[in-house]
């Protein structure tokens, strides 16, 4: 992927291009790849077992439906727990799957089953946190610097005496490695009530196999620890060890979600740690035989339900419907919490809320409703049912609904929050405090939008909000930021960390131009294909570029069936869309120009593309363009200053290890969002013959790769789970 601008291996690259007759294999194009593993992005494990600790814990003992323990039980052919749980996440580098099947997984599925939440992305958003668990653990154990992972007594210990965080939670609120007992209480939950293990470590194989049954019909997710072997990581549909592994030490946690007695003659279902790409979308099948062999630990969670009659399910619901549309309207649900319609509507559209309010124990629930601009400059009150007519000054955009067991002085309220400034989220924390709830508590139903409210007090607030677009002529509109014609040192000095040779410094002049704020969006992109039918080069090819993770180390490789629309992980509209080639990128720029009446930049026929330097339509930027843009005024490595944090940008250390939403982190200071990491942006520039440059990093690179300086290259018909782009005009 990158560095092979040097001159060694440049030299390199041109002996195999003169030497090879045929096109070489895809990845090993790539000189740069051994980058990925520097990173450190080899599927990691994480649990040390110590079989003499595990069974000095106390067995649970199955007792199902009230029958006799240790008694014959008629047990289903299948059960699966697996629409309660959160989409697999990706533990990176980190040794942290004892966190990820005890938080992640495990304690997420028990919440989930008892609130009969079965919508996977809300889960997801709702998800307890493995990062703030993993440090925790640490706290607990005293495990010097050099010791990686956690046990699995130490993790439900303190998951049972101290609780839990939400993911979304610990990220916004907890940023330190070491976490005092103030700050864990203040983003935990309450903690489960007890653990125990399910059988001891010399339980026979038929025992151990009832046991997981047991619990999982009875609802309970099994949090176990296993060895990992090379066969593990590139198992597909059932893994099945090759005939020379053998079991050792476990060193791995899991969580079991389900069993099926036909599938493959007999199987468990787990959820792993290492992303969607893994298995079968981060899920594996496990042969009983097999499980009855390699499994050495099996735990389970206990926990007192009675803490979910005070969570407030559904505490309003409200359907929307405009004047545009005589049925309800499709709402969706976005990464941050916030609803949004599928389409835009026209100016001067009115628009309808029908809001339900719900009987809850304790008291009544009061609603209060009212409407801000774009810029949340203005807000104003609007009743149930009542029809709301916007136009051209007033732009409504932001539609909150306030839920609260007090009565509140709605008219103050509003007076205090056009005084903030921030975002909806942010103004109201201002104004209330602890007692206001995340926009994280919401579900939604197709055409009804919901909240849900964990531990909701006399004093609490929650609030939902639908956010809208309009577009008087029905055409998307992409937020273009005009950039001022300038000189810059592009590339970096000498002294700069990090540096690589292809960043020699050099002045250069630029005229002024426009460039989207943000990446193209999956959902921007959709409109494309269906406007035009167009086939991108990934499903034209049936294939496109993956990072293949293993216990060795993580490469590059492709993959069948990859494609922006299946793209290897989740994706809603608003995350920037991958899996796109120069030769697409370029398309998707002359049918944005046509469809605004404005003259297309290229003529394309094949892979032969002319530029039209005096037209005025959308393009990609030139290597220059990006750079001057990143930088922003800066000449700092990062358009931050001399380094770059986690809360600024999504790159590796971040551990998200897949794309945001576009807007998710600060812009810089032009306004632009995502020009460190992300996603890859492709640019117009030419390296050689058909390498076209690249900038910007992504969710895989480290530090010295997101810096504003830093250069890459592919091919132009390449496509990559982590290739995008965004658009530029020329200010003519």
């Amino acid at each position: 992927m990158k560095r092979f601008l040097s001159v060694m291996i440049c030299l390199l690259f041109f002996a195999l291009l003169y030497a090879c007759v045929s096109q070489p294999v895809l990845h090993e194009r790539y000189f740069g790849l051994q980058k990925l593993d520097l990173l450190g992005l080899a599927f990691k494990n994480g649990t040390p077992l110590d079989l003499k600790v595990y069974d000095s814990v106390k067995v649970i003992e199955s007792g199902i439906r009230g029958a006799a323990r240790g008694g014959k039980i008629n047990l289903p052919k299948s059960v699966s727990l697996k629409q309660y749980a959160p989409i697999p996440g990706n533990q990176g580098g980190m040794y942290t799957c004892f966190a990820w099947a005890s938080a992640y997984a495990a304690r997420t599925i028990m919440e989930s089953r008892y609130l009969e939440r079965t919508d996977r992305f809300l889960t997801t958003k709702m998800a307890f946190s493995p990062l703030h668990l993993y440090h925790a653990v640490r706290d607990y154990s005293g495990a010097p610097e050099d010791q990686e992972g956690g046990s699995l007594l130490d993790t439900v210990t303190v998951m049972a005496s101290l609780g839990s965080s939400r993911q979304t939670v610990f990220d916004e609120k907890v940023t330190a490695n070491s976490l005092s007992p103030e700050e864990w209480l203040e983003v935990s939950t309450p903690p489960v009530t007890g653990f125990g293990i399910l059988f001891t470590s010399n339980a026979s194989p038929g025992y151990r196999l009832e046991q997981v049954k047991k619990n999982l019909f009875e609802g309970n997710p099994v949090i176990i620890a296993i060895m990992t072997p090379y066969s593990f990581s590139d198992a597909r549909g059932i893994w099945s060890p090759e005939s020379d592994e053998r079991p050792k030490a476990a060193n791995h946690a899991l969580c079991v979600v389900g069993y099926d007695d036909e599938k493959y003659g007999g199987a468990f279902e787990i959820v792993n740690s290492w992303g969607e790409e893994w298995g079968n979308d981060g899920y594996m099948w496990i042969g009983y035989e097999t499980f009855g062999q390699w499994v050495e630990q099996a735990w389970v969670l206990t926990e007192d339900t009675s803490i979910y009659d005070r969570v407030i399910e559904h505490t309003g619901k409200v359907t929307v419907k405009t004047s545009d549309k005589n049925d309800d309207l499709q709402v969706r649900l976005s990464e941050d919490g916030i609803y949004t319609l599928p389409y835009t509507l026209k100016n001067g559209s009115r628009i309808c809320f029908s809001i339900k309010n719900e009987k809850v124990s304790g008291g009544d629930m009061y609603s209060y409703s009212f409407y801000t601009d774009a810029q949340n400059n203005r807000a104003v009150k609007f009743g149930n049912n009542e029809w709301i007519t916007t136009d051209g000054s007033v732009k409504a955009e932001n539609f909150v609904v306030l839920y609260s067991r007090a009565k509140l002085n709605i008219d103050a309220l509003l007076g205090s929050f056009e005084r903030q400034t921030g975002t909806i989220a942010s103004r109201l924390k201002k104004i209330m405090g602890n007692n206001f709830i995340s926009f994280a508590h919401v579900k939604y139903e197709n055409t009804v939008m919901g909240l849900s409210a964990d531990y909701m007090n006399e004093a609490s607030v929650a609030a939902m909000v639908l956010s809208v677009k309009y577009d008087a002529e029905e055409k998307p509109v992409t937020e273009m930021i005009k950039i001022p014609g300038a000189s810059f040192m592009m590339g970096s000095p000498v002294s700069e960390e990090w540096r690589n040779n292809d960043e020699k410094q050099q002045r250069v002049s630029l005229g002024g131009y426009y460039i989207g704020a943000t990446e193209v969006t999956v959902g921007e992109f959709r409109d494309f294909v269906k406007s035009t039918g167009y086939k991108t080069s990934a499903e034209r090819t049936g294939k496109s570029l993956y990072v293949k993770y293993s216990t060795a180390g993580s490469s590059m490789e492709e993959r069948a069936g990859l494609s922006w629309e299946t793209p290897a992980f989740t994706q809603e509209d608003h995350h920037p869309v991958v899996h796109v080639s120069w030769y697409d990128a370029l398309e998707y720029c002359n049918w944005k120009s046509r469809l605004e009446g404005i003259a297309p930049v290229y003529t394309i026929s094949g892979t032969s593309v002319r530029l039209n330097s005096k037209a005025n339509g959308y393009r990609l930027p030139t290597e220059a363009e990006w750079e001057y843009a990143c930088r922003a005024g800066t000449k700092t490595p990062y358009n931050t200053g001399n380094t770059i944090r986690t809360d600024q940008a999504n790159y590796y250390d971040s551990l998200i290890l897949k794309t945001t939403p576009v807007k998710k982190y600060a812009p810089n200071q032009w306004g632009l969002y995502d020009m460190h990491g992300n996603v890859l942006e492709w640019c117009w520039d030419t390296f050689q013959d058909d390498i076209r440059s690249i900038r910007s990093a992504t969710w895989l690179h480290t530090q010295p790769e997101v810096r504003s300086a830093s250069r890459n290259y592919f091919y132009a018909s390449d496509t990559a789970i982590f290739l995008g782009f965004r658009l530029a005009r020329s200010d003519l």
